[in-house]
């Protein structure tokens, strides 16, 4: 029993040791990490200084060994983030100097991917140009990696590199790995010209969350001029695409999409039939009215609840509240009646 007891004793003076021991490296670690942060602090109002003071402050940039680490390439991310255009005009000056850019390179070939994403998402915030192909590389190198993918196109689309991302995009071998959201972000931080670079992923043979990302875009940026290209999607096999191109091709205001629209509407899945009526009461407010009032009486409770929020949108409420009644449908009734009370109130709160 005394064993026992010494033996217990003995275990929780151990435990208490380790515990004190632990409790002591998590202290020394956060007083390590915010000395830390409070270095990179100085540093990057150090530099934002020395941005102040022209060629001569260049020249001492180029100098601070610091930048030639993981944490400078962290701290130069976040500075393109935080000044202004002209800064990161001066900073895109500096980093493209050989020596950076050797460093850079040497960074992105390296084994390490998280030292090569970092200089990845780093090179995309600054636009550096001069590292396509090191980023096709490491696409296709870590190519079930959705992070190195995400990160490696948001570069090609941050510098506009249109030739690179068709061919990328489209190729036979390449594997979309990043979510529909993530694609369309990453359509939309394109920065140069979007018409060519849409109508040539169109006409390619690519993945659907391509299509419908670019689709998305040119009904969103009201991109006309590529409202024909989109039109043969309306007949694609992907209920989703289906839905995005009917949707766009209403924000368009594309007349001519009326006629198979209206056809596509006579036999479609509801969440299509929705978005059909959607479009068209974008297209054609002034004569739709009659076309779409049927479909406040449908058996899916959201096409009812879209076509009556267009309906009243379109329609004085007498002429409304007397057809719907002719139906003897409560819950069309009763859904047109809630849609007129909430324009009311939103008129009040206006």
């Amino acid at each position: 029993m005394k064993f026992l007891i010494e033996f217990m004793d003995y275990i929780n003076i151990v435990f208490f040791t380790i515990l004190v021991v632990f409790v002591l490296v998590l202290i020394l670690f956060h007083i390590y990490s915010g000395a830390k942060v409070k270095a990179n602090k100085r540093l990057e109002k150090r530099i934002i200084r020395l941005l102040d003071e022209g060629e001569k402050g260049e020249s001492k940039i180029k100098k601070i060994k610091k930048l030639f680490t993981p944490n400078g390439i962290r701290l130069l991310e976040n500075l393109a983030t935080n000044v202004d255009e002209d800064k990161v005009e001066s900073l895109r000056r500096i980093l493209s100097t050989e020596k950076f850019t050797r460093y850079f390179r040497d960074n992105l070939t390296f084994k390490n991917q998280s030292v090569a994403l970092l200089t990845t998402k780093m090179i995309a915030e600054i636009k550096l140009d001069g590292f396509i192909p090191e980023i096709l590389t490491n696409i296709k190198r870590w190519e079930d990696n959705s992070e190195a993918q995400q990160v490696g196109l948001l570069a090609l689309c941050l510098n506009g590199k249109n030739k690179a991302l068709v061919e990328l995009l489209s190729h036979k071998d390449f594997k979309l790995t990043v979510s529909f959201r993530t694609m369309q972000e990453l359509v939309e931080s394109f920065n140069g010209d979007r018409i060519p670079l849409f109508k040539e992923l169109l006409s390619r043979n690519c993945d659907t969350y391509i299509y419908r990302s670019c689709i998305q875009s040119i009904g969103n940026e009201k991109i006309y001029e590529l409202a024909e290209d989109i039109m043969p999607f309306l007949n694609s096999e992907n209920l989703n695409l289906r839905i995005s191109t009917a949707r766009a091709l209403g924000e368009l205001k594309y007349k001519p999409a009326k006629d198979i629209l209206l056809k596509i509407l006579q036999d479609s899945d509801w969440e299509l039939t929705s978005a059909i009526v959607e479009a068209l009461s974008k297209i054609s407010p002034e004569d739709c009215y009659e076309i779409i009032l049927p479909f406040v009486y449908h058996k899916e409770w959201w096409v009812r609840y879209r076509t009556a929020e267009i309906l009243v949108s379109l329609q004085d409420s007498d002429k409304l509240i007397t057809d719907i009644a002719k139906s003897n449908d409560k819950y069309a009734s009763e859904i047109i009646e809630y849609m007129l009370q909430r324009k009311e109130l939103m008129k009040e709160r206006v």
